[in-house]
């Protein structure tokens, strides 16, 4: 049985993340690659273990909407009590995982009011805005954080809160199945 993560937890995986993130943003002004980070128990010393999976490997999902389809299928095979994917990488990196951590730009849009009509994607909306996310995947439930990306006076970060609460859904979320 694969242990779900307390919220705290969840919470102070999304805070190490984001200060690291945040650093390098401001270091570099450039935009950050998007990676996954598979999370497993913590260790004696209190840090969980990880392994970050490979640039080349992660961009593939980043290449079409069928692909970032597979990247979920991957993640939610990662956290699923038998299946293969979770068996493979067990031996591969030789811990349980109980978390996914994505991490990777994007485009976001606030709507006020529904409008008529298709809303166009975020990608070519006129009033879309550069975003960091965060999503702490858990087996049935995924916890998203949008980070305003400020490009002036140099490129930063604009801190979101953890939400108290709560789970999203779309192509991006692991979906309950209970």
């Amino acid at each position: 049985m694969i242990r779900l993560m307390e919220w705290a937890e969840m919470k102070t995986l999304h805070d190490s993340f984001y200060e690291d993130v945040s650093r390098f943003i401001e270091k570099n002004g450039q935009e950050f690659d998007p990676c996954l980070i598979i999370i497993g128990e913590k260790e004696k010393d209190g840090r969980y273990q990880a392994h970050q999976m490979s640039k080349r490997f992660v961009e593939k999902f980043f290449e079409s909407d069928s692909s970032k389809d597979m990247m979920m299928w991957f993640i939610e095979g990662l956290l699923t009590e038998g299946h293969e994917m979770r068996t493979t990488s067990k031996s591969l990196i030789k811990f349980n995982p109980i978390a996914v951590v994505q991490i990777n730009e994007a485009w976001s849009v606030t709507i006020k009011e529904k409008p008529e009509g298709k809303i166009p994607r975020p990608s070519v909306h006129p009033n879309r805005e550069e975003v960091l996310l965060i999503i702490i995947h858990t087996p049935g439930l995924s916890i998203p954080v949008l980070h305003k990306i400020c490009p002036t006076p140099f490129r930063h970060l604009h801190r979101s809160e953890f939400p108290r609460g709560g789970s999203f859904s779309g192509g991006l979320a692991l979906q309950n199945r209970d």
